[in-house]
């Protein structure tokens, strides 16, 4: 019995092997630094700046900056869409978020999402 779809899913897997292969094999190195500026009764400004290592161009990247409380759960997140080239990047910005928040924060992540 052949199935009438299969076809048309077997080109559509393959393409999506291919646009993942070279994704999963890029080497990209991320380090993070994040400082409070000023902190006010209820808000706190900070900066952040990140170092990225690329072992290729990136045209479509998502940077996500992950605050994590005493348990390892998020509680604040800053995401920055950027186009990376081969070799060393450096991005940075300015965020503010609330006094609670930062002083529940333990620990930042950085993960890079690259996906064209």
């Amino acid at each position: 019995m052949r199935l009438p779809m299969m076809p048309a899913i077997l080109p559509a897997a393959l393409a999506l092997v291919l646009v993942l292969a070279p994704a999963a094999s890029a080497k990209l190195e991320v380090e993070l630094e994040v400082e409070k500026v000023s902190e006010h009764a209820v808000l706190v400004t900070l900066t952040w700046a990140a170092r990225i290592q690329s072992d290729r161009d990136w045209d479509g990247c998502e940077l996500v900056i992950s605050f994590r409380d005493l348990r390892d759960r998020e509680i604040h997140r800053i995401t920055k869409t950027m186009s990376l080239r081969k070799g060393l990047n450096r991005v940075s910005g300015h965020e503010i978020c609330e006094s609670s928040t930062w002083e529940r924060t333990r620990k930042f992540s950085g993960k890079l999402n690259c996906g064209f």
